[in-house]
């Protein structure tokens, strides 16, 4: 930044929150008193200081700048510090006039309590924090979102079983101008039939439905000028299908036992993880209700299309859950490596009850390959395999198994070395290293477990 920008300096100085202007070597060009304060010890001087002099924490948990130098396009993120507070990271680049990168600027929001960002970070608050990406294909599914949010039109999303479908629509409820009233959710996977019916639609005062005598209101009243969300709407039954299909149309339906119908404005968010177009050929779901559904449609795609937000997630939930349990673990780059080999069939929801589990279970701060589930790291059967990430730490957890498994099958570590034909000593050297105990006080215990 040159010397005669002072006047944007100043102005950089007087923002509430920490700023810091980048290039593409990574060298600081400028950063503000707020910056220096929190991350730089307080030094007077930020003049040859790169990424790397900056406070260990800020380069751990906080920087998006080596991403954004990556993919060339702005990363927004929310994270939770050790103590649970929010912070939030927007980190934009700067082009040329010739389009080529030149800046980096970081901005760290980390007081959200403040007045003055209250307007500022509203939706931030509000939207669920799992909105966390920087893949292209996300990207712009975002930018949509920004773009219709003074809309009703109907939503349907689609994707696998746990690629955030439901965030994804709570998100696009609090960025509406719905926002301010309630976000209804029915899963038709769980409910039955007449459940569903008395869920979505209540009942009038006196029915058998309605023992208190007063009425029952449903979800679809519940959600009256908000958002009603349908999840896994393909397995709605037909007979419910079409009430639906009459509340898009005109707002109307009628509770169960009422003589009158009732009207109600809301907006109508679904998802699947189905292929609709087969179900309506099948004769299981109407092909009016799906046109109406689908006016806006977003395809969420599974981890293994967009590696691209896996480290973002990864740093979210393990933020999350180091705040909520109060601790400060990470996981090591061979850890890293092997999830990022996975292929993660359970998706989102995989990687934080995989992460969550992780820090919980995991003696020492830094989790390593060792401390992984087993499903994670090992290959999953004949043709499936993986190659390891690293070949000594996939060879010491295959070993660690292999050992654990002795000790269970034969007890002591004379029998342990004669199945596995090592000497003794070996045996007893291996069963040490990996904690398995001392096998003879296993074979104890198995045997007291098998009189039970």
């Amino acid at each position: 930044m040159p010397g005669d920008n002072s006047f944007y300096k100043k102005i950089i100085d007087t923002l509430m929150c920490s700023v810091c202007v980048f290039d593409t070597e990574r060298e600081i060009v400028y950063c503000n008193r707020e910056f220096m304060d929190s991350y730089m010890g307080g030094t007077d001087s930020y003049e040859g200081k790169s990424l790397y002099d900056v406070d260990q924490a800020y380069i751990d948990r906080i920087t998006a700048v080596p991403r954004v130098l990556d993919i060339k396009s702005t990363v927004t993120v929310e994270k939770r510090d050790s103590a649970g507070a929010e912070y939030y990271i927007v980190t934009t680049p700067m082009f040329g006039k010739d389009g080529s990168l030149e800046h980096v600027i970081e901005a760290i929001y980390s007081d959200a309590d403040s007045e003055s960002l209250s307007g500022l970070l509203e939706n931030e608050e509000r939207a669920s924090d799992d909105m966390v990406f920087m893949s292209p294909r996300l990207i712009d599914i975002k930018m949509t979102i920004d773009r219709i949010s003074t809309f009703d039109s109907t939503v349907l999303i689609t994707g696998e079983t746990g690629t955030g479908k439901s965030t994804l629509a709570r998100y696009i409820h609090e960025n509406s101008k719905r926002c301010r009233n309630e976000f209804a959710v029915i899963d038709c996977a769980s409910v039955s039939e007449e459940q569903m019916a008395s869920m979505l639609f209540g009942s009038a005062p006196g029915t058998p439905q309605d023992p208190s005598g007063s009425g029952k209101a449903g979800l679809v009243e519940v959600a009256n000028g908000g958002t009603l969300f349908i999840d896994e709407i393909g397995m709605m039954p037909l007979s419910i299908q079409g009430r639906i299909l009459k509340l898009i149309q005109d707002g109307g339906y009628l509770p169960f036992g009422a003589a009158k119908e009732r009207k109600v404005k809301v907006r109508i968010i679904s998802a699947t993880s189905m292929n609709l177009e087969n179900r309506i050929t099948n004769g299981q779901f109407r092909e009016d209700l799906y046109y109406r559904l689908r006016v806006i449609e977003f395809h969420l795609p599974p981890i293994r299309e967009r590696k691209e937000d896996f480290d973002v997630m990864l740093d979210h939930f393990v933020m999350r859950y180091n705040g909520q349990y109060q601790m400060n673990k990470s996981f090591s780059d061979k850890a890293k490596a092997a999830l990022r080999n996975y292929s993660w069939p359970g998706n989102v929801s995989e990687l934080e009850n995989m992460v969550e589990r992780a820090l919980v279970t995991s003696k020492e701060d830094e989790i390593k390959v060792k401390d992984l589930p087993d499903s994670v790291v090992a290959p999953t059967g004949p043709g499936e395999g993986r190659l390891p990430s690293d070949l000594e730490d996939a060879v010491d957890t295959y070993v660690r198994q292999i050992i654990e498994e002795a000790v269970r099958k034969y007890g002591s570590s004379y029998k342990v070395a004669e199945a596995l034909n090592i000497t003794q000593s070996k045996a007893s050297r291996l069963i040490r290293k990996y904690g398995v105990g001392k096998a003879e006080n296993t074979q104890k215990n198995k045997k007291v477990f098998s009189n039970r």
